[in-house]
C-alpha cells in the first residue's frame, strides 16, 4: 500500500482548533504515515509532537509557517527540517507575536468601536497558549453568541473588512535566509492562492530562486489537476522541489480533511523523500558555512 503524507497542518498553537495529540490521532486513523505540523510563526508544538510522534507511531517533519511580505504582496513561507533551538529563527519569532499583539489590540479597538464587546483578556483565556489570529477574534464572536458563524465575522477583519487592521510583515527573501540559518529548507505555500498570472509566477519563482527557494507547495487541498500540473512545471523550470498538504484547520476549516484534503487529494511519499534530500544538503552547507 502507498504510503501518504500530509506536511501542511495546523495546531491549536496557532488557529487550528485540534491539540497536538489530537493531530496526531487523526493521523493515525487515516493511516498517515507522516506529518508535518505548520502553525503560523510557531514552533511551540515541537516537543509536544515528538513525544506524539513516538506514542502514535506517526513520523513527524518539523515544520512551521511563516507570513512574509513579497513586493507588497503577503506570501506564506513554509519552513520543513529547521532546528527548533535556532536563537535567531526564536528571536524573530517573538518580535512577531509582538506584532500580531499589537494589530488584534488594534482591531478589536475597532470592532468594539462597531458595537462588539471583546476583551482581550477574555480572548486569551478562551485560546490559551494560541499564537492569536483573526481566526481566534471571529470564532470567540461566534462562541459569545455575538455572531451565528465564522464567516460573518471575517466580513469585519477581512482584508477590505471595517475593522482589518495590516500588519508588519517579514521580507520573504530574508524569511527565506532564516530559515537556512535554522538548518531547514523554505517552499511557496499554496501559490495559486496568490492570484497571480504567468509572468506573476515566474516573477515570484525566479526572484525568490535567486534568493535560494528551495521548493513550493506542488499539492494542495484547492488545486485542480491543471493547476498540479501547473505547479509542477514550475517546479522542474526553477529546480524547485514539491512538498504537498491539505492546510488542515479542524473545524475552523471544516471542508478541509487531513490527509485527503476535499476528498480526493493524495499526497505520495515520494514528495517526502525530496524534501529530505534538500534538507539534508541545507544542513551539510550550513555545517561548511
Amino acid at each position: 500500500m502507498l504510503k501518504k503524507i500530509d506536511l501542511h497542518i495546523h495546531s491549536t498553537f496557532s488557529d487550528g482548533t485540534n491539540s497536538v495529540d489530537e493531530l496526531f490521532q487523526i493521523a493515525l486513523q487515516k493511516e498517515i504515515d507522516t506529518i508535518s505540523i505548520t502553525d503560523h510563526d510557531s514552533i511551540s508544538s515541537y516537543q509536544e509532537a515528538i513525544i506524539c510522534s513516538e506514542k502514535y507511531g506517526v513520523s513527524y517533519l518539523p515544520g512551521i509557517e511563516l507570513s512574509t511580505d513579497f513586493e507588497g504582496k503577503e506570501i506564506h513561507i513554509l519552513g520543513y527540517g529547521i532546528d527548533p533551538d535556532d536563537q535567531p529563527l526564536h528571536h524573530h519569532l517573538d518580535q512577531f507575536i509582538q506584532s500580531r499583539t499589537l494589530r488584534n489590540h488594534e482591531m478589536i479597538a475597532l470592532l468594539n468601536s462597531h458595537g462588539f464587546q471583546i476583551a482581550y483578556s477574555e480572548l486569551e483565556a478562551m485560546f490559551p497558549n494560541s499564537i492569536l489570529t483573526r481566526a481566534h477574534i471571529a470564532r470567540y464572536l461566534v462562541q459569545t453568541k455575538q455572531l451565528s458563524s465564522i464567516q460573518k465575522a471575517f466580513r469585519y477583519i477581512q482584508d477590505d473588512g471595517p475593522c482589518y487592521v495590516s500588519r508588519e510583515r517579514f521580507p520573504a527573501q530574508d524569511a527565506i535566509k532564516l530559515l537556512h540559518d535554522a538548518k531547514g529548507i523554505a517552499v511557496v505555500a499554496h501559490p495559486t492562492l496568490y492570484h497571480l498570472n504567468q509572468k506573476g509566477y515566474e516573477h515570484l519563482f525566479s526572484t525568490l530562486k535567486e534568493a535560494d527557494l528551495d521548493g513550493l507547495e506542488g499539492i494542495y487541498s484547492t488545486y485542480s489537476v491543471s493547476e498540479i500540473n501547473l505547479m509542477k512545471q514550475y517546479s522542474e523550470k526553477y529546480q524547485l522541489v514539491r512538498s504537498g498538504g491539505t492546510d488542515y484547520h479542524g473545524d475552523n476549516k471544516p471542508y478541509i480533511h487531513m490527509g485527503n484534503g476535499r476528498g480526493q487529494l493524495f499526497i505520495p511519499s515520494s514528495i517526502l523523500d525530496a524534501l529530505n534530500k534538500q534538507i539534508l544538503f541545507r544542513k551539510e552547507t550550513s555545517e561548511l558555512l
